[in-house]
């Protein structure tokens, strides 16, 4: 249900079930942050075996991103904290892991993001857009106070 709502940034969701130290594993953490799905200490076990934090998938998405869009604020402050970077951008859209938190409306995650290393609430994405006006669209007010 939840992965339905972000289909806009979104890919369809990946059918790998393999955990090891291949691109793959991390196709399961984003998988996993997006069904909300993702404990912390998965994310310590699959990070302690080599994943990087700022790795992206085929589709171009971080892993930040995906726990942006989602809402998922206790995943998003253990990727912060284990080195994830704010400022990379899905190339397809140009959207950022503040404008995806920005659309779906979590002013928590909005907030936090804005504190994090890299984040610029005046990048635009590639419909010429920040993640402001992003929110604005969306009528997400409690976003805009933020």
């Amino acid at each position: 249900m939840l992965f339905a709502e972000f289909r806009p940034f979104f890919p369809p969701p990946c059918v790998t079930l393999i955990v090891a130290r291949t691109p793959r594993a991390l196709h399961i953490m984003h998988r996993a942050i997006v069904a909300g799905q993702a404990p912390l200490a998965e994310l310590d076990r699959l990070h302690r075996s080599g994943l990087r934090v700022d790795s992206v998938d085929e589709w171009g998405l971080t892993c930040l991103f995906v726990a942006a869009a989602a809402g998922e604020l206790d995943v998003l402050e253990w990727l912060l904290e284990h080195g994830a970077h704010a400022g990379p951008i899905n190339q397809e859209d140009g959207r950022s892991a503040l404008h995806a938190a920005s659309a779906a409306g979590h002013a928590d995650v909005v907030a936090r993001l804005l504190h994090a290393d890299g984040a610029d609430s005046s990048l635009r994405d590639g419909a010429g857009l920040t993640a402001p006006e992003v929110a604005h669209q969306a009528a997400h007010i409690d976003v805009l106070r933020v």
